[in-house]
């Protein structure tokens, strides 16, 4: 674009008011600070200076208003340093033409824009455009990262033979210092307080599993009723019973409850 086109909207508007003046047309001084949306549109350029002032003249509104405005690149909303950088080299040009008027009832508006600010108003709508799809892809991205590492992370706690042993109420504790242990993991997990809770479910899924599976088995029974001392306190004997039962699981801390139950069971079976 060279700079004669800078001046085009300004020369635009010294035309219109100079062929207004032949005609007598009457101009206002001002221009209103609001208005309705108007009723009828005509676009510069398939409505050309000579076109709007005769139908000015034929129409023969009581006012007209001439009105330009001057680009601002300061209020120009836009993220992209180019962008910006370009819309600077157009301050204090003129953007925007308006003439407006009324006539029965009906508001009428002619309204010419420079080419250069159409450019620009669209290069943003394209440079927001490409900006939302990448923020899309970096929070797509950020989101597999983010399952890849709750993955992985889970795969470590769940394995972890600390965490298996862990009772109930250390579980969280044992889970962070895993986790402590994996920062680069857990810089990519999007919610790392909802880690805790769902590797702390999926443990009591899994202790009920084994819970339900354990809780069937007589040979289990006779095997613990036969290794069971019965020269020791209750304490130990459950303590006995619960590592018993943590052989057999995997791992797995089992439930208070439960441990109570199969000491109670073997204890019956030994009798």
């Amino acid at each position: 674009m060279t700079d004669d086109e800078h001046e085009d909207l300004a020369i635009l508007e010294l035309t219109i008011r100079s062929l207004m003046a032949d005609a007598g047309v009457r101009v206002a001084q001002v221009y209103p600070a609001t208005h309705r949306p108007p009723d009828v549109y005509f676009v510069y350029p398939s409505t050309p200076p000579s076109t709007l002032v005769e139908m000015l003249v034929s129409m023969a509104p009581a006012t007209v208003f001439v009105d330009s405005e001057r680009f601002d690149s300061d209020e120009f909303e836009t993220t992209d340093d180019e962008l910006r950088e370009a819309a600077q080299t157009y301050d204090g040009e003129v953007r925007q033409v308006n003439v407006l008027w009324a006539r029965d009832g009906l508001l009428y508006e002619w309204l010419a824009t420079a080419d250069w600010h159409d450019d620009l108003l669209d290069e943003t709508e394209i440079a927001q455009t490409h900006a939302r799809g990448m923020d899309q892809m970096e929070y797509e991205l950020g989101l597999e990262r983010s399952r890849n590492a709750h993955q992985k992370l889970a795969e470590l706690v769940l394995g972890s033979p600390e965490f298996r042993g862990a009772t109930t109420n250390r579980r969280s504790a044992q889970a962070q210092l895993i986790m402590d242990a994996h920062q680069d993991l857990v810089a990519d997990l999007l919610f790392e307080s909802r880690f805790v809770t769902n590797v702390r479910r999926n443990a009591s899924i899994e202790i009920a599993r084994w819970e339900r599976e354990l809780g069937t088995d007589e040979e289990l029974r006779a095997q613990i009723a036969a290794a069971l001392d019965l020269r020791v306190s209750q304490t130990k004997q459950k303590r006995q019973v619960a590592e018993l039962l943590r052989d057999r699981a995997d791992g797995w801390a089992l439930s208070e409850a439960f441990v109570e139950q199969i000491w109670r069971e073997a204890r019956e079976h030994g009798r």
